[in-house]
Order: C-alpha cells, then structure tokens, then sequence
C-alpha cells in the first residue's frame, strides 16, 4: 500500500516538533566533547514520515472456539447427571438394607415358633436350631447401616434406626437365652463326670477289692478335675455346694466302705453304698432344679422375641 503525500504545513510541524524533541533530549551528555568543538551537524532527517495505515488482517476480530462451549455444555450436562444420581443414593442404600432386614426378619420367626414349641429351651437339637438362626439374625441387624459422600441427604438411612434398634433388642434378648442355656449345657455335660460311680458290689472276693479302690480313686480325681472346670454362674450355685460337699467325704467314705467289703459286712457295705448314692442324687437335684430355672426364663422370653420382631416390621414400614 503506498504512503499518501504529505502537506508542506505537516512537513513543516514534524520538522519542528522533532527538532525540539532533539534539543531537549540528553542525548550527547554520555560523550565528552572539548569546550572548543563545535557540533556536529545534524544528518538529514526524513521529516516526511507518516503513519502507515494497519492492514485489514491486523484487524480486531473476535473468535469463538466452539470446542471449549461444547465441553463446557457436556461437563454441565455430566455435573448434573452427577447430582441426580448422588442425591438418590442413599434413597436406593435405604431401600436395599430394607429389604434385608425383612428377609432376616421372615427367616428368624419360624426359627423363633419352632423354638417356642420345642420340649424344653435346654432341648438340644432344639436349641442347637434357634442358635444358628439367632447368629444369622445377628449379623444382619449387627452390621452397620449404609454410608453416604458427606453433606448428602441422609434421611432414608436415618429412618431405618428405630427398626434396626428393635432388631439389636431382639439379639441382645435371644443372647441372653443362649448364654444362660450353654451354661446349662457345660453343667450338664460336666456332671457325666463328677461322682460317676462305677459298679459298687456289696460283696466281693479279696481279688476284687483292689481294682474296685483304684475305680473310686480314679472317679475321685475325674470329679474334681470337673469341678474346678465349673464356672461360677450363680444359677448353678446349689450344685457346686452339693458336688464340693460330696467330693470332701469321698477319701473317708471310700475307706469304710473298702473296709466293710473286706470284712464281708453286707448291711454295712449296703449302707455305704446307698449313703453316696444319696448324695448324688442331692448334687443331680439341684442341677436339674437350676436347669428348669433356665428353662423356664428362656420360655418366658420368646414372646417377648416374637413381639420384639412384629415391632420391627412395623417400624420398617
């Protein structure tokens, strides 16, 4: 593009206004020159300088990148998603642990009726079924509920509290059974072995005599070995008093009565015989006695159970 003329007149003012830039810039204060020298000479300035006119190319122009608005358009669109998505999480978590806790609930009430028509609650194939529900129940209302990403709304979950509390009633109740019962069961067990009697004749040849000592002595340490195994449940206190009791007499009975076996004394031998077998019977009493207690408690609860478990469902909603 050619450069327009310029006017004399503008010539003219350019000359004068660069000049004057000239003399008022220090310039030549940098280089020493002689007071004597005289200036030099200023070169030929073109003093027809214009501005050149911007091309259209340089231009402002404003550019879209359609690109970036296209990313930004399915980023919006994805956050949205995002928190449709998050605000119904923990709405599907609720719904989810809902379900299993009706599932554990319709598994866990046959379990409790079956129970509830059982002979006893110590009857062991019975007892044996209720154990393995009520584990199974407890796992389900042990577990924790569901999480949530913070700040999310969490009321579905928080609902579920009431139902899940009832259920962790009804485990702490059927545990309870359980724990009174096992320890029916240990006693029991336990009582195989303490003043088990072996066969006690009444009259015996010489020969005979001796193995029959090494029987009791041998039924006296298997007793007290079990005894010292008992625990000290307080249910079972009047048994311990009867077995410690009879497990004390034992060494003097044992030697009267191998005494009266030697002599031959019939009567007296009989007596013995029967004066221990008294005290068993005492000792086995109060074992039955405190195992009926047990049972007894244990049959009381299981309505409460079964009630605790209608609350529950209707706490579920």
């Amino acid at each position: 593009m050619e450069a327009m003329p310029i006017h004399p007149r503008e010539r003219e003012a350019n000359k004068r206004t660069i000049l004057g830039m000239l003399e008022t810039t220090p310039a030549t204060v940098a280089r020493h020159m002689e007071p004597a020298q005289p200036a030099e000479p200023l070169s030929d300035i073109d003093f027809d300088w214009h501005p050149q006119p911007l091309s259209r190319a340089m231009g402002t122009r404003r550019s879209f990148r359609w690109s970036v608005l296209v990313a930004a358009a399915v980023l919006g669109g994805l956050a949205l998603v995002a928190v449709q998505v998050l605000v119904t999480v923990p709405q599907k978590r609720a719904d989810a642990r809902r379900i299993e806790y009706h599932a554990a609930l319709d598994a866990y009430e046959p379990a409790l009726i079956a129970y509830a028509a059982a002979p006893v609650p110590s009857d062991p194939v019975a007892l044996a079924a209720f154990s393995s529900a009520t584990t199974a129940f407890a796992e389900v209302a042990r577990a924790d509920l569901p999480t949530v990403i913070p700040l999310l709304p969490i009321g579905p979950i928080e609902e579920l509290r009431p139902a899940r509390s009832e259920m962790l009633a009804m485990v702490d109740t059927a545990e309870a059974i359980l724990a009174d019962l096992a320890s029916a069961t240990a006693y029991r067990e336990a009582a195989a072995d303490i003043l088990a009697f072996p066969f006690l004749p009444t009259q015996a040849p010489e020969e005979l005599i001796d193995p029959a000592a090494r029987a009791i002595a041998k039924m006296q340490t298997d007793s007290e070995i079990a005894y010292e195994a008992l625990d000290d449940d307080p249910l079972f206190a009047a048994y311990r008093s009867r077995v410690a009791e009879a497990i004390d007499a034992l060494p003097e009975w044992a030697d009267r009565y191998l005494l009266s076996l030697r002599r031959g004394e019939v009567e007296a031998t009989t007596a013995l015989v029967a004066e221990f077998q008294a005290r068993t019977a005492l000792a086995n009493a109060e074992l039955e006695a405190a195992v009926a207690d047990v049972d007894a408690a244990a049959a009381a609860l299981i309505p409460d159970l079964l009630a605790g478990l209608e609350e529950a469902r209707i706490k579920l909603g």
